[in-house]
Order: structure tokens, then sequence, then C-alpha cells
């Protein structure tokens, strides 16, 4: 969040960041976030705060709270969302888009403005505000629900400050993409300690790696869902070369 949040401002976009603890929140808004890139540290100024209410009703909500903690945040966040207010997770995990409409579009009988996607970043935090990126790649976002001009229209908006944006019309294939490209390398990582990239070096972690994805690409393809239309272990194996250097 912190990460996104600070990119997204020094690029020129007008971002206020909401956060759930008001000491964290004075904090930043205070010192700032402190971005390390490419070998070097630099900090960001975002407007920070732990009430909805004063941040007004901005045209795009981003969600990036971990999987546990959508649905208080998506209560949290209700006094953001208007009736124009679209409203993205970049999210890990499955399930994160449907619990958002579930507690913000209760009636289900309007058009939805959920939409859903995901970003490949390597962010590591070494304390409050100080963020340590390792990789920075594309979001890929779509609408679950079909409304396929909200997701281009955001999109567009998004590539005005982010490298790069792809709107796309099987978003759920996305979704899965990045479930099982974390399904893979987590675990590895965190169990042998090692950064992404090690995974690529020795051939045992490559083995068990290949592996890991035969077998979520299986479980996708039994929930109804085709998540690759190249090779599954290329595309993953590529997902650990941009983030070679981060620690899960």
């Amino acid at each position: 969040g912190c990460g996104v949040s600070a990119l997204l401002q020094e690029r020129g976009a007008s971002v206020a960041l909401l956060d759930y603890r008001p000491e964290r929140a004075e904090y930043l808004s205070a010192s700032g976030i402190d971005l390390h890139q490419e070998g070097q540290w630099r900090k960001v100024r975002v407007r920070c705060s732990a009430q909805p209410a004063g941040l007004g009703i901005p045209d795009l909500v981003i969600v990036l709270v971990k999987a546990y903690a959508t649905a208080s945040a998506a209560e949290t966040l209700r006094p953001c969302v208007g009736p124009n207010t679209s409203v993205l997770t970049l999210q890990n995990g499955l399930g994160n888009w449907e619990t958002l409409q579930r507690v913000l579009e209760p009636d289900g009988k309007r058009e939805s403005k959920i939409l859903a996607g995901t970003i490949v970043m390597g962010a590591a935090t070494e304390g409050i505000g100080k963020v340590r990126l390792s990789g920075v790649g594309p979001i890929v976002l779509g609408s679950p629900t079909g409304d396929h001009e909200r997701a281009q229209q955001v999109a567009e908006e998004l590539a005005r400050f982010w490298p790069q944006v792809q709107s796309v019309e099987e978003v759920e294939a996305a979704l899965w993409r990045k479930a099982i490209a974390n399904a893979a390398i987590n675990p590895l990582t965190a169990l042998h300690e090692v950064p992404n990239g090690r995974l690529l070096e020795e051939p045992e972690l490559r083995a068990d790696l290949r592996r890991l994805v035969e077998e979520a690409v299986a479980v996708a393809r039994a929930s109804g869902v085709e998540p690759f239309d190249t090779d599954p272990i290329e595309a993953v194996e590529g997902v650990c070369r941009l983030t070679a250097a981060n620690h899960s």
C-alpha cells in the first residue's frame, strides 16, 4: 500500500492513503514514505488519514490490505465510495472482489463498481513508512461482473501514472495466475529463507517450483479457469526474475 501510493503520488496522481491505525496515519502524514529503489532512498509525501470521511470522494479506491482484512477494510472505506467511485482490488489471493461486492453492494441490483486485478511488485517494509522495492511490473485489471467499459476507463486513467496497465475481459484468469505464482514462489522462499531469484539458481528448488506450478494449474483448471495462454512454468519463473531480490 505504501509503495503503490508513493509511486502514484510522485508520478503526478492525487493520492490519499487510508490507514486503520490513527497513530501510524499521523506519522506517515508528518514524515512521508521512504522508498528504496535502485540502490537509493528517497522520500515521498503522501496525505494519510485514519478518518475516511475526511478524505473526500475519490474517482478510484485501490484496496491493498491482506485478504483476511478485506471485509473490515470495505466497511471502513464506505464513506469514500461515491456513486461514481470505482473500487479496485489489487490484492493477492482469491475471493477479494466478491467480499468487496458483498459489503459495498449488498443489494446486488446496481451496476457493479468493483474491479479486480493484479500487480507485479516486490516490496518489503523496514519500519513504518520505509519500503524497499525489488521489482515493479505491470497492473492487469478487469471487471469480474462484465462492466468492461468501466475497467477500460480506469486502466486508461491509471496508465497516466503507471508504466504498464492492461485491461482484460478474463480477469479471473489473471487472478489465478497471480495466485499460482504466489503458491509456488512464496512457500519455497519462506521455508528455505532465500530471495525469489534463488529458486532459479538451485536445481532442487527449481524442480520443486515447477511441481508446485503444475499442481496449482491443475486446481485452477478443476475450478473451470484456464489461467495461462503461455507456458505456466516459464511465466512463474519470469516473476522470479522480475522480483529476484524480493524476500517473502
